[in-house]
């Protein structure tokens, strides 16, 4: 499976991202943020950098793997809450 590692719209989509609260249960973070013509899925790992995982549009399903700067990823951090249970 090959992935798309640049998006124009990256930058926007974390700092979207950056004002959500993303929930976090057993597993990784997760948030889903519409920027342009897309729907992006931002993965928050525990142990890895925060990355752009999928896009969805009227093409369909897009896989990305674009990596978070230092500086995004430690925004969505600040984002980032216990899940709810």
């Amino acid at each position: 499976m090959s992935y798309i590692t640049q998006d124009k719209n990256s930058d926007a989509v974390f700092a979207h991202a950056s004002t959500l609260e993303i929930a976090c249960a057993d597993i990784d973070g997760r948030v889903e943020v519409s920027v342009g013509a897309y729907l992006y899925t931002v993965i928050l790992p525990d142990s890895s950098p925060a990355y752009i995982a999928y896009r969805y549009g009227s093409d369909g399903t897009q896989y990305l793997k674009i990596i978070a700067t230092s500086e995004q990823d430690r925004l969505l951090r600040t984002a980032r809450r216990p899940a709810q249970g």
